[in-house]
């Protein structure tokens, strides 16, 4: 059943081209038999294989590191992905997030998203970095838990660095303890750090060992 509907939408998408989700570009067959259902070939063999660490690390995070800069045609693509929203375009990323994260990274034992708030998720029916932290955990080879929640509250886009802050004050909390436990948290997008660190301090206070951040995207 896989393979025919594999074969299916090859046939289809030589028929009816679809724009690359990264590039804009008409996607053909090709991207089908790279693996991909939303990105083109070339776009595919563009994605970072190495991280950039965040410098400065933000407070009470182990270390920090992003894969790609927000603007660029693997932010569109993420974009595309959250907004959209569109779930196989995420999927994509993730794998590469994952494979980009190997050995490059402390080492962890659970890996565990940064969640969004309630409205986010009524409204997309999904949570975006946790599909990015599926694929990452599937590369790892390291368990992904649903630990943290997040309250009613604003999203970070648009504010400056000390509305951020002030933000995401007791805006999270720790479902389950995390005792001696190395935390790889993963978000779509860092910005200032606010977020990551505030998700650090619950899980710092949870028992935590340490918390490292990765993220798909940095926006200046």
């Amino acid at each position: 059943m896989t393979q025919h509907r594999s074969w299916g939408l090859t046939a289809l998408d030589l028929l009816l081209p679809t724009p690359c989700a990264a590039c804009g570009g008409l996607r053909t067959g090709s991207a089908q038999s790279s693996g991909s259902m939303t990105l083109c070939a070339p776009c595919l063999t563009a994605l970072p294989q190495t991280l950039a660490c965040l410098d400065p690390t933000p407070p009470l995070l182990r270390a920090a590191f992003w894969w790609e800069e927000y603007d660029s045609p693997l932010g569109a693509a993420l974009r595309r992905g959250k907004y959209r929203p569109d779930h196989s375009t995420l999927r994509t990323l993730s794998l590469g997030l994952g494979q980009a994260a190997r050995g490059r990274l402390p080492p962890v034992d659970w890996v565990i998203a940064v969640p969004q708030t309630p409205q986010a998720w009524l409204k997309r029916g999904f949570s975006p970095a946790h599909v990015l932290a599926s694929g990452v955990g599937e590369s790892l080879g390291c368990p992904v838990h649903r630990v943290l929640h997040r309250g009613w509250g604003q999203a970070q886009a648009g504010r400056s660095a000390p509305e951020r802050q002030a933000n995401v004050q007791g805006a999270f909390s720790a479902r389950v303890a995390v005792p001696d436990k190395r935390i790889l948290l993963v978000d779509d997008t860092v910005t200032s750090g606010a977020t990551a660190s505030a998700c650090a301090q619950v899980l710092l206070n949870a028992g935590a060992n340490h918390v490292v951040l990765l993220a798909a995207t940095r926006a200046a």
